[in-house]
């Protein structure tokens, strides 16, 4: 699977999170589901993702901090 292919599932299972997440149940998720083992790639994307405002790294309860997909208005 190319670069450019791990790339787009990386993003497409990012925003297709319904509940918060965090890093390590996103690396499990992409290896179990996908076959998907680069880390350094996954981070890329949610770097990325981050960035462009698409997602959001947030306190969900008290010193409990997760990722989140951005819903638009």
């Amino acid at each position: 699977m190319s670069n450019n292919e791990q790339r787009t599932i990386i993003r497409e299972v990012i925003l297709g999170m319904e509940r918060p997440f965090n890093v390590s149940d996103l690396f499990y998720r992409l290896d179990k589901n996908h076959g998907i083992r680069n880390r350094p790639l996954i981070r890329e994307v949610l770097d990325e993702l981050c960035d462009s405002g698409k997602i959001d790294y947030s306190e969900i309860n008290d010193d409990c901090w997760a990722f989140e997909v951005v819903m638009p208005a």
